[in-house]
């Protein structure tokens, strides 16, 4: 039996993430969303030491996800949330 998903899971994660990027730059109407949602994602992996999307798993991600605070922050009456 072959791995059907073998390809996609051996590929490099900022490779999906460009990809990702380039379609939500697509639907977007601002330039700040991607570069956020580029931020965030870049730290999640670089933290999780994601290299290939076969190293994301959710217990990489909720341990991560544990040590960081919350604090709500508003602005311009958008809110946005900092993580330290």
């Amino acid at each position: 039996l072959t791995d059907p998903h073998k390809e996609h899971l051996d590929r490099a994660i900022s490779e999906h993430l460009g990809e990702y990027l380039t379609t939500l730059q697509e639907r977007t109407r601002t330039e700040n969303y991607p570069r956020t949602v580029n931020r965030e994602l870049t730290r999640v992996f670089r933290e999780c030491a994601v290299v290939r999307l076969r190293d994301l798993s959710a217990n990489k991600i909720q341990t991560l996800l544990n040590g960081w605070k919350v604090k709500a922050v508003s602005k311009n009456r958008t809110r946005s949330y900092l993580f330290t």
